[in-house]
């Protein structure tokens, strides 16, 4: 904060979040080694770093207002090229919120296709297909194929769904926090 009250030019910028790959090199049992698989998640529109999944060697990441694709395309064990990030959509947390409120929950659902959670700070999304799902002040649960299409609004009214949990019949828990 400034002497007048109003935020450092940097203050959202400043510290940014990563993905850790953390890795039990010597077998023991025990993480022993870890590295930045993708940092620099600092743009001051990024929320809180909240979900990971990893599926097939690929990993998803979700930050506001993005749901991100991190591959090593170049065999470096890292995915911090430009070329190795894809958002997959973006439009999440349109609107200032409390801290948590955030994208998170990614699992893979028992039709083939990855769920997440959006907490009540809102979406205003395009969908690959160009379909618009908007919800400014709602909590929701998304899905869509692990290339990212077929985004879809899959369930509403909740405020700040946190990780997403299936049973064995396919029903979908989720504690609203």
């Amino acid at each position: 904060w400034t002497a007048n009250g109003d935020f450092d030019a940097d203050y959202f910028t400043r510290t940014a979040d990563t993905v850790r790959l953390v890795r039990d090199t010597d077998g023991d049992g025990v993480a022993d080694a870890s590295v930045d698989f993708a940092g620099d998640f600092n743009d001051p529109l990024d929320g809180i770093g909240a979900g990971v999944l990893v599926l097939d060697g690929k990993v998803y990441y979700t930050c506001i207002p993005h749901v991100w694709l991190l591959e090593d395309n170049d065999g470096d064990g890292l995915a911090t090229n430009e070329n190795e990030r894809t958002s997959l959509s973006y439009g999440y947390g349109i609107r200032w919120a409390f801290y948590g409120h955030d994208l998170h929950g990614l699992t893979m659902g028992p039709d083939g296709r990855i769920y997440f959670s959006m907490g009540d700070r809102g979406y205003n999304l395009t969908t690959q297909e160009g379909n618009q799902i908007v919800g400014p002040d709602r909590g929701a649960v998304f899905r869509m194929w692990p290339d990212g299409s077929g985004l879809e609004l899959f369930a509403q009214g909740v405020r700040n769904p946190q990780e997403l949990a299936f049973d064995n019949y396919g029903n979908l828990f989720t504690g609203d926090n």
